[in-house]
């Protein structure tokens, strides 16, 4: 009795090994077609149907080679195959192959799926609406130059000397931005840019008056999203502090100074439009800014009594003494 239940258990691990090494080719020839994943994704999905109809071609099989006590170890030799050669078919593996015919592959129904959803979908008959084309807007002086936790001035100012400052200031600005605007970040050396009534830095932007300034790439001068032509003169008016008279005075020039001068309140006291002027003897404010203003605030008077008589206004006309007996 104890023999037979050894040879029993002899067969048993002789089948194991049989069907382990089934499977090791298996795979390997999946492996190499491709199929393992298709497989997988099939035994996933469908794992609620395989395992019932598994058991019961396992059941099956165990019915029909139940083991015969008198059957010998050596009369199941294990046969071995070639890694290139064809396996033969076992009535165990057709069946399992027969079973697995009877599941749909994942891909297939995919298509399936697809066809159908495309079969029910409506049919557009309405016109496309075109798109959209957003105006590009030019970078700012803040996109040009990082600021990395310092103030925009201190930033600018560091990197312009270095040659990756002075590629982003021919980048960003055109001809005349970039010869004064350089003259404005690279610290003044010679003393000709206005700090009084000229472009200044404020946190983290640029301003002109009480308004954000800005430069596009042609040299148009930005100030609060009103955009002037550049001109040499309109930039020797707003960056000079003694303007160049021989620039200045080409085309209109100074009626744009003016205009922006009003826009920005740069000549008033806090940048304030009910602020006194910021009068000073320096030569822009004595020969273009009171002129420009002296004009615009006879505009604004009126009514009677107002004006003096013009004896009694002051001016720096030399006084003709005449002699009386």
């Amino acid at each position: 009795m104890a023999g037979s239940d050894t040879i029993r258990e002899r067969e048993k691990i002789a089948k194991e090994i049989a069907k382990t090494s089934e499977s090791i080719r298996k795979k390997h020839r999946a492996l190499r077609t491709g199929k393992i994943d298709d497989d997988i994704a099939v035994k996933t999905h469908f794992r609620p149907i395989i395992e019932p109809l598994q058991k019961i071609v396992d059941n099956s099989i165990a019915v029909k080679n139940e083991p015969n006590t008198d059957v010998n170890i050596k009369t199941l030799p294990i046969k071995r195959y070639a890694e290139e050669e064809e396996e033969e078919e076992t009535p165990k593996k057709r069946k399992r192959l027969h079973a697995k015919r009877e599941l749909p592959r994942m891909r297939d129904i995919l298509k399936l799926h697809t066809l159908d959803a495309s079969q029910h979908e409506l049919p557009i008959t309405a016109t496309p609406l075109p798109t959209s084309v957003h105006p590009v807007l030019p970078k700012t002086l803040e996109d040009v130059f990082e600021t990395s936790g310092d103030t925009l001035e201190t930033s600018v100012k560091n990197m312009i000397p270095t040659p990756e400052g002075q590629e982003a200031l021919r980048e960003h600005f055109g001809p005349l931005g970039q010869k004064y605007m350089g003259a404005l970040l690279g610290g003044d050396r010679n003393k000709k840019i206005d700090h009084v009534y000229g472009v200044y830095f404020d946190k983290n932007e640029m301003r002109l008056g009480n308004k954000r300034f800005d430069i596009d790439k042609d040299d148009t001068i930005i100030i609060d999203n009103v955009r002037y032509i550049g001109t040499p003169g309109l930039y020797e008016l707003i960056f000079k502090r003694m303007p160049d008279d021989e620039i200045i005075y080409k085309g209109n020039d100074l009626e744009k100074y003016k205009s922006i001068l009003l826009a920005t309140n740069a000549h008033k006291h806090k940048y304030d439009a009910q602020g006194h002027l910021r009068s000073n003897r320096g030569y822009k404010y004595r020969y273009i800014i009171a002129p420009l203003m002296s004009h615009e605030s006879k505009k604004t008077k009126s009514g009677r009594g107002v004006s003096m008589p013009r004896t009694m206004t002051l001016s720096d006309n030399k006084i003709d003494y005449v002699h009386w007996d």
